[in-house]
């Protein structure tokens, strides 16, 4: 005949979830299965942290305290204070545990929202430091997100560390400090706030230039996260102002290049800035400027003719080739040589609308012979003097195009009353071929 049971101390005897209740109804393999699903619901719990798991365990819970009434239900039934005694001593401790932590995880909570509002990590850091086992079992999804409040404060140290870097000149770090931004996201959000302010009063302590440079690194950046889109709409206000006063500072160095290089990202990344009328006006000064600068260096004689005459570009700033006369002409080389008619030629970059480039000035036909005696000793000298072959180039400044290229003979002055000839000369010397081009740097010469 079967003993009587009592379910009421079998199913508080299985609100212990170490399957009690089945010892008390000597259900053995009953009572070590169920100790099994439970260390493995424990476990899942623990490594998850998650609602579902803790959901799971819950539902089990109650499943266990169910089926050992039931259980208990279907033989002879008799209340037993020794077993009802023995299933309160088991089952009211691990209550008692249970309700204290989720009581002490809520506190630590607390601590952690408050830290939230003070915008400090370090506090947030220093309370979910309390976090054990304990809480990870009897309150696992809210340890688990003080975990995630721990992780995220993680991320905006190091965030720190490379705004700190950033502050020290290596602007190139602003990028990994919005990534470690980013991942403290949504946790952290409080914390990064925090830190995204630090940034940005870090770019507005900065030199100009300085500024400007990690202020075109965000507006660069990839569209991205909150964090990312935040900080671009601080560089949006930082930037203009920065980078118009990096741009004068550049042009005062005479560093003209990267002067319009700055102003024209401003006109173009910031058209709306208070700032953007000023950097269109002096993207159009400075490409002017530039451009001068540039003609001038392709005018500069070199060893090998002006660079100019191989390679001839445009000058917007030069007059158009009126048809007819009065169209003036800078002249290339052989400068001392090329006489032109009138005043078509000059030497101001901003008169000329024609650049003259003489590539070769050699001997034509003989026109004349001279004699002339050497002051120093007396002897006799013979010049031959020529017509001269020249080879030329015939350029519109303003646009670079070539308007002739031809080889003309030109005709000279002939035996004048006094020449300069080389000291080599002999002094029994007997003739000397002359044309109407004068050496550009002749040896030491004497008068005859």
């Amino acid at each position: 005949m079967n003993e009587p049971r009592d379910p009421w101390a079998a199913a508080v005897a299985n609100a212990s979830l170490l399957g009690l209740g089945y010892v008390l109804l000597r259900r053995w393999r009953l009572a070590a299965g169920t100790g099994l699903v439970t260390a493995a619901l424990l476990t899942v719990l623990v490594a998850t942290g998650s609602v579902w798991a803790q959901a799971a365990l819950a539902a089990w819970w109650a499943l266990m305290i169910a089926h050992g009434w039931r259980l208990a239900a279907r033989g002879p039934v008799a209340a037993s204070p020794g077993q009802r005694g023995f299933a309160l001593a088991v089952a009211l401790p691990v209550l008692l545990v249970v309700a204290a932590v989720r009581t002490e995880a809520a506190v630590i909570d607390n601590a952690v929202d408050q830290a939230r509002a003070d915008r400090d990590c370090a506090a947030a850091v220093a309370a979910t430091d309390r976090v054990n086992t304990t809480h990870r079992v009897g309150a696992a999804p809210l340890a688990a997100d003080l975990d995630r409040v721990r992780d995220a404060c993680a991320a905006v140290a190091g965030a720190h560390e490379h705004i700190a870097a950033v502050r020290g000149g290596r602007v190139d770090e602003v990028n990994e400090a919005l990534r470690d931004l980013s991942r403290a996201l949504p946790d952290g959000k409080p914390f990064v706030d925090a830190e995204l302010e630090n940034l940005v009063e870090t770019i507005e302590r900065d030199t100009d230039c300085t500024a400007s440079t990690i202020t075109s690194l965000l507006h660069d950046a990839p569209p991205g996260d909150a964090v990312v889109e935040q900080a671009r709409a601080s560089a949006a206000r930082i930037a203009p102002p920065a980078l118009l006063r990096c741009a004068e500072r550049y042009e005062n160095y005479g560093d003209l290049d990267e002067s319009l290089d700055l102003v024209t990202r401003l006109a173009t990344d910031h058209p709306d800035a208070p700032e953007a009328g000023k950097a269109k006006d002096a993207v159009h000064r400075l490409g002017k400027a530039i451009e001068r600068r540039d003609i001038q260096a392709l005018m500069r004689d070199t060893p090998t003719g002006p660079r100019y005459c191989a390679n001839p570009k445009g000058f917007s700033d030069a007059p158009e080739v009126a048809a007819g006369s009065g169209n003036r002409a800078l002249v290339l080389d052989f400068t001392e040589t090329i006489t032109l008619p009138g005043d078509m030629r000059t030497t101001e970059l901003d008169e000329a609308a024609m650049v003259l480039c003489v590539q070769s000035v050699d001997l034509g036909p003989q026109v004349d012979t001279c004699d002339f005696t050497l002051e120093d000793d007396g002897s006799q000298l013979l010049v031959r003097y020529h017509k001269a072959l020249v080879s030329f180039s015939l350029f519109e400044l303003r646009t670079g195009k070539s308007l002739a290229s031809d080889t003309v003979t030109v005709a000279g002055a002939s035996c004048p009353s006094e020449i300069e000839v080389p000291p080599s000369m002999s002094a029994a010397s007997t003739t000397w071929s002359w044309s109407p081009r004068k050496p550009k740097s002749a040896p030491r010469s004497r008068a005859l």
